[in-house]
């Protein structure tokens, strides 16, 4: 998901290791994109998967049996030659 970067969002300061930030400018450069971009993109993807977590923790909690990953990969109709070809 990539979110839009809007006069509507507000600033922050936030303290970033030298070495990340850096890191982090080259690739908004490379990208064409901005270090707020990234950010704003990344923090939604963590909170996806938190909550994605979150919602795995609560069904194991109620006691649901996990599905193995190759049965899920079948339900979805997906294999890991598709899975390894789109890295």
């Amino acid at each position: 998901m990539t979110t839009k970067t809007t006069s509507e969002n507000e600033k922050t300061t936030i303290y970033l290791n030298p070495v990340i930030k850096k890191g982090v400018q080259y690739y908004a450069l490379v990208n064409d994109t901005s270090l707020s971009q990234i950010i704003n993109d990344e923090l939604v993807r963590y909170l996806e998967d938190m909550a994605d977590i979150s919602a795995a923790n609560k069904s194991y909690n109620d006691g649901e049996q996990p599905i193995p990953f190759k049965e899920a990969l079948k339900e979805l109709g997906v294999t890991m030659h598709e899975i390894r070809g789109s890295i």
